[in-house]
Parts: structure tokens; C-alpha cells; sequence
């Protein structure tokens, strides 16, 4: 098995509770402080930032949640 971080990305219209986009990305970067999810976490920021401000042109509510976490994989065979 693999341990991957993945970062899952959704914008929200917190006017009417639609989900207006969502995203699952596994980034390739290796980690920078040592720390996979902390790097994940800001990565996941910046990307929330720039697709909030996006969204909100149409939906002046939208809103982005970010999502780190572990998930297990199946790994190429040794």
C-alpha cells in the first residue's frame, strides 16, 4: 500500500447551499517542511482564494473548502 495526501477543493454558494465546483488533486510536490498535510493545507489555501474570488464575479456568496488528508493506494508491484 501507498500513503498519498490528497486535497479535495469545493466551492459553495452559501446562498442557496449549491455545490458549484469540486475538485480532487493529488500533488506531486514533494513536501517542503516536512509536514505533507500542513503543506497540502496551503496549497489548498491559495488555490481556495483564487477560485473564491472567481465565483463570487457570479455568486457574490461562494464560499471554498479545503481538504487534506491520507488516503491508501495500491503501488506498483516491487
Amino acid at each position: 500500500m501507498l500513503k498519498i495526501v490528497v486535497l479535495i477543493l469545493t466551492v459553495w454558494d452559501a446562498s442557496t447551499g449549491a455545490l458549484l465546483f469540486e475538485k480532487s488533486i493529488e500533488p506531486t510536490v514533494f513536501s517542503l517542511t516536512g509536514d505533507r498535510i500542513e503543506d497540502c493545507r496551503l496549497a489548498g489555501i491559495e488555490w481556495a482564494n483564487k477560485l473564491t474570488q472567481r465565483y463570487q464575479k457570479t455568486y457574490p456568496n461562494a464560499f471554498t473548502n479545503v481538504d487534506c488528508h491520507w488516503e491508501n493506494r495500491l503501488g506498483d508491484p516491487a
